[in-house]
């Protein structure tokens, strides 16, 4: 519901916008804790249980709702269901943990985070004197109140979900507070430790090299067999164990987006409704038409500092009335008009007063509270009364139905967007100070005063025409035919490479594909191709499904289960270095002969170089790049004018001759501290959390439902 909705209702509503707002970004910020989802549930009802904990599927489904209407139509479903699973999941282990400490939310903890002098974000914003800068915690409170007053009335209804979502995100916070303040606690960097790292900061070493790159040695001459592969694997067994199922697969696509000659004829057709554009006397009427209600046309101006059209400076260069286009921009026909140019405010503050005609009453139902007539009767004479000196606080008194005075502050052009009233937008943007103006809204009218104003820039209108470039039916068709006649050919993994070498198509890998997965690589989100992926077997192939622009066959390439993974299956990863391991004892062998580096260089071809102000923290080595190894050699006191025993490298194998380590002073002592303090602790908190998730019982059953 857009922000001049609220106004138009009631006008303590006109708040409800901006607390929903802020809310949203508080109740998405990542933390421990959230509700127990335990319970006697059926299993039709139990989307996963984690250490017997039940996760239910309704409170998951609602939680997921909610965060999905809150983020709006950018938001996926696909990709926040992942994300709020992982997220409930987080918060049954925490609250069991908590538990265990006997961490709790006590006495008046809530009360005093609300209204205390550290208020939540989503009540701060709202209620603190933007003069001042002082939380009214009293207004906050009573507009609480009042809204759970109205809880039966369907038009507070997501405000009131949304508050007590914030509620709750709050409680969680404050017990996850009290979790983080016992690791704070028990946390400590020694002295010792602070000197060495002061010293290590300030350290910086000079070295002769030389580099024998791995280049000098084909790749043809070396194989990595899955033996390789698999000895290395388990030689490294925590960093590729798998905690849970995952698929690959292969995939041939045939693209069904528009052709050349689809393009050709619907930018003809949109040259010819050009015309009819630049001549439409109903120009809201006519773009609207044209956009199918996609993109309605909005005739307010907009500032050329938050104008976000990409042909912002095509547009804004050319007279007023000019038409930019046919243009194909992000896979769309666009057509621009400028409609007008004007000065307009930055910033803008302003005062309403409002009388509805009609509204929800106490029960939520829409009533008529007085006809258009006297509505207006009712504004003008105070609109008059405000004209002739009259206090426009004692207006609102006396006739407005917002008696709380509603005001704005600090209002920039792309908010006022948000309102859905360009009259009323290009008032403010356009008036003066103590100027007022009535504007006729959908419940009623609303009298405006403008405040106060701030800076000053150009503003535009633009309408603007935006159809979809599609593909014809005949398109869409001879790929459908294409892709279903490659399917049927192809039931096995042998034909199915065969027939695409034949065609000349190419085959793309898809690997790493979860059970609970919805994104197919990088060619989009199809849950039922996961579904197909996960009930078939190893070389079964897809019928063709549509994603997006393109049909898609697949084949079923390898199951990997949960623990180490197969060779096949880390090869892609591994295979580059653990050939380059073998190619550095192949040069080891071969070339580096002699006690110098100058002999090394003379018997492997190459030259001796100097790096210098090399960092002891850092990696990178000035005129070779990411060398760690060498970079951390180079401070070893051992080799300081000797050379060193062969390093292999990123780039290829060293020898490194030590020629001074040094100090640069300026690193302060206490800033080291804090910077290990803080790593330390968000080290801590993070792998705590995840050392728990890690080692619970989860069982998830959302391959059931989805």
């Amino acid at each position: 519901m857009s922000l001049i909705q609220k106004i138009q209702e009631k006008g303590a509503w006109i708040i409800f916008i901006a607390i929903a707002l802020a809310l949203l970004a508080f109740i998405l910020m990542d933390s421990f804790s959230s509700g127990r989802g335990g319970g006697l549930f059926s299993d039709n009802s139990t989307l996963a249980k984690v250490n017997g904990e039940t996760i239910d599927r309704q409170k998951f489904e609602n939680r997921l709702n909610q965060i999905q209407q809150m983020q709006g139509e950018q938001a996926s479903r696909e990709d926040l269901s992942a994300e709020v699973f992982n997220y409930e999941v987080r918060n049954v282990v925490m609250n069991q943990e908590f538990e265990k400490l006997g961490i709790a939310l006590a006495g008046k903890d809530l009360d005093n985070a609300m209204f205390g002098e550290r208020p939540p974000s989503f009540l701060a914003q709202q209620f603190t004197d933007p003069q001042t800068g002082v939380y009214d915690a009293n207004a906050a409170r009573n507009f609480i109140a009042q809204v759970r007053k109205e809880k039966n009335n369907p038009q507070v209804t997501q405000t009131l979900q949304m508050i007590e979502m914030g509620m709750q995100q709050l409680s969680e916070q404050i017990v996850n507070q009290k979790y983080q303040s016992m690791i704070v606690g028990a946390t400590h960097i020694p002295k010792w430790l602070v000197e060495k790292s002061v010293a290590d900061a300030n350290a910086v070493a000079s070295i002769s090299y030389v580099n024998v790159p791995y280049t000098s040695i084909s790749d043809s001459a070396v194989q990595v067999t899955d033996a390789d592969i698999t000895a290395f694997v388990n030689k490294h067994k925590k960093q590729f164990e798998q905690k849970e199922d995952f698929r690959d697969m292969s995939v041939v696509t045939f693209n069904a987006g528009p052709s050349s000659a689809d393009s050709a004829a619907q930018l003809a057709a949109a040259q010819k409704l050009k015309q009819q554009f630049a001549s439409a006397t109903d120009l809201k009427s006519f773009v609207d038409l044209q956009n199918n209600s996609n993109m309605a046309y909005y005739d307010g101006y907009i500032s050329s500092k938050e104008l976000q059209d990409p042909l912002k400076d095509t547009i804004i260069s050319q007279p007023v009335g000019t038409i930019v286009g046919p243009i194909v921009e992000n896979g769309n026909i666009v057509l621009a008009k400028l409609v007008g140019a004007a000065p307009i405010a930055d910033t803008v503050h302003a005062r309403f007063l409002i009388v509805a005609t009609h509204g929800p009453d106490a029960q939520g139902q829409t009533v008529q509270f007085r006809t258009d007539t006297a509505a207006r009767q009712r504004i003008d004479t105070a609109l008059a009364l405000v004209r002739t000196g009259t206090s426009f606080d004692s207006a609102v008194a006396r006739y407005s139905d917002n008696r709380e005075n509603s005001r704005l502050e600090n209002i920039t052009s792309s908010q006022l967007v948000q309102m859905g009233s360009p009259e009323l937008s290009n008032f403010l943007l356009t008036g003066n100070v103590n100027e007022s103006k009535v504007v006729k809204i959908q419940n009623g009218f609303l009298l405006a005063q403008i405040t106060g104003k701030s800076g000053s820039s150009m503003g535009y209108k633009i309408a603007r025409i935006v159809k979809p470039l599609t593909p014809s039916s005949e398109t869409i068709s001879e790929a459908s035919t294409a892709a279903n006649h490659f399917a049927a050919n192809s039931r096995d993994a042998k034909s199915f490479e065969e027939n695409a070498r034949k065609q000349n198509l190419p085959v793309m890998p898809v690997q790493g594909i979860r059970q609970n997965d919805y994104r197919i690589g990088n060619l989009g989100s199809d849950r039922q191709l996961v579904r197909w992926l996960y009930e078939g077997k190893v070389g079964d192939v897809s019928e063709p499904v549509q994603i997006g622009d393109q049909f898609v066959v697949a084949r079923i390439n390898a199951v990997s289960k949960k623990g180490l993974p197969s060779a096949a299956t880390v090869r892609p990863y591994v295979e580059s270095f653990l050939r380059n391991e073998k190619k550095a004892k192949m040069i080891i062998d071969t070339k580096f002969k002699g006690n110098t580096l100058e002999a090394i260089a003379q018997a492997a071809g190459v030259q001796v170089s100097r790096a210098d102000s090399i960092s002891f923290y850092g990696q990178m080595v000035p005129g070779i790049g990411m060398e760690p190894k060498v970079a951390g050699a180079a401070f070893n006191k051992t080799i300081q004018g000797k050379v060193s025993k062969p390093i292999a490298g990123n780039i290829g194998v060293f020898a490194i001759k030590g020629e001074g380590i040094s100090a640069v002073p300026g690193t302060n002592a206490e800033n080291i501290r804090q910077t290990l303090f803080q790593s330390w602790l968000q080290q801590i908190f993070q792998r705590s959390m995840n050392a728990l998730v890690e080692s619970a019982d989860i069982k998830d059953n959302r391959f059931k439902f989805y």
